[in-house]
């Protein structure tokens, strides 16, 4: 365990130069009732919380930990009252033999380490962690903890056989799981949630910048509930399990509009659930706040601006293919220029942009909906994704002919694309 050096905060950052005398001076008369140093010297602008913690783990020796990298157990939760966290800003994350591992915001925060110590019985080890990823480490797992005590859930092993056991469904309790999941995958910015039914559990993955993560393992006896639950709220036939299902929801997730695609297949676990998360509030985004470089924007902006050509976006599913063509629609959108969609299906919506949904089962496909666009008279034609060859030599037919023309390529990335593009084996650009 670190030593734990009992110097004032104020001093400590004096001492390592982020702050002068004065400034720590002012803060202290300039501090709110009951408000921490690091609080208000964050607050006023003086040092940032990232610098308060550099100096904090130079003098200190505390490490700091990612709290998003551990899924706690109820076990652990249990041990710290919710309301004492909050009001501490301190998250427990983990044991380590006997010893209870802490993420503080405030390291040096001696009264709260000796309280907790006092508390719960145990010795504490110090963690660093910022203020927002503890809130929100708090709000997930003690949010996970307070639905799973409503169902009656223990602390589990997945290895354990749980009987199926629907004779106690808890609607409210279930309600507040299913939110709660959702809630955290839009905090995550997750674009997908996998519901894996296992022979002896349920696997909750999120789908976290193209990559699976594990969220949480649930008891198999939680299963009806839960898919029943998704599927009431996506207007889903609850009772057919036999055939896959497609459905949709719109709600509002921790303020933020969110459309949610939900797609079940049978397996020989159960159904399994995946849903695609939209992030409804997202659809104002503007091209620069994609995180492009200077260069790189600079460089696309002359692209897109281009009277005809066929720009193509690739990358694996979940990596914001379709957020950066309506990002860069938004970008060309004038008065002056025709622009027309064709998506499957429409997930931003835009009142000065002609879109067209697919519907395949009355012969509403890519390849007929593009070659209708190019009767339209268009300036600017955005494919939602060319799926075969077909829609890939109407698109370059269209963009030789005068037009410029946005897609998406399924592919992981630019280098695969045109090594795919370049093949002459190959007979569908669908993965």
């Amino acid at each position: 365990m670190a030593k734990v050096v009992r110097k004032r905060l104020g001093d400590i950052l004096v001492d390592a130069g982020v702050l002068t005398r004065q400034e720590i001076e002012e803060a202290v008369q300039k501090r709110y009732p009951d408000e921490k140093t690091g609080d208000v010297i964050t607050r006023l602008g003086y040092a940032t919380e990232a610098k308060v913690q550099d100096a904090l783990q130079e003098v200190s020796g505390i490490p700091r930990t990612n709290l998003k990298q551990y899924n706690i157990a109820k076990s652990i939760t249990s041990l710290v009252p919710k309301d004492y966290a909050v009001n501490r800003i301190i998250m427990p994350f983990q044991m380590e033999g006997d010893s209870l591992c802490v993420a503080l915001a405030d390291p040096i925060d001696y009264i709260t380490i000796d309280d907790l110590r006092l508390m719960i019985g145990k010795n504490i080890i110090t963690y660093m962690a910022t203020k927002q990823d503890i809130l929100y480490a708090i709000d997930k797992f003690y949010g996970f903890s307070r639905a799973l005590d409503a169902l009656g859930i223990e602390e589990h092993d997945t290895q354990k056989k749980f009987e199926m056991d629907d004779k106690n469904e808890a609607k409210n309790p279930m309600v507040e799981l299913v939110d709660q999941i959702l809630a955290n995958a839009v905090s995550e910015k997750a674009s997908d949630i996998h519901v894996n039914p296992l022979p002896y559990a349920i696997d909750i993955k999120y789908r976290i910048d193209g990559m699976l993560t594990d969220e949480m393992h649930l008891p198999k006896r939680l299963y009806s509930q839960l898919v029943a639950r998704i599927k009431v709220m996506a207007d889903m036939d609850v009772t057919e399990t036999r055939i896959p299902q497609d459905g949709r929801i719109k709600t509002l997730v921790l303020g933020k509009e969110i459309d949610l695609r939900i797609s079940t297949i049978p397996t020989v676990n159960g159904e399994k659930v995946v849903l695609r998360v939209l992030d409804l509030s997202q659809s104002t985004g503007e091209f620069s706040a994609l995180g492009f470089s200077n260069k790189d924007r600079d460089l696309l902006t002359d692209l897109i601006r281009k009277p005809n050509g066929v720009l193509l976006v690739s990358g694996p599913t979940g990596s914001g293919k379709t957020t950066s063509l309506h990002s860069f629609l938004r970008e060309v959108e004038e008065p002056e220029k025709n622009l027309i969609t064709v998506e499957d299906p429409v997930e931003y919506k835009s009142d000065h942009i002609s879109q067209i949904q697919v519907n395949e089962k009355v012969g509403l496909t890519f390849a007929s909906a593009l070659r209708s666009i190019l009767r339209q008279d268009p300036d600017i034609i955005m494919v939602g994704e060319i799926r075969d060859l077909e829609v890939g030599e109407i698109a370059v037919e269209a963009a030789l002919t005068g037009h410029m023309v946005l897609s998406t390529l399924h592919t992981n990335d630019a280098p695969s694309t045109i090594t795919r593009l370049l093949n002459p084996n190959f007979h569908s650009l669908k993965s």
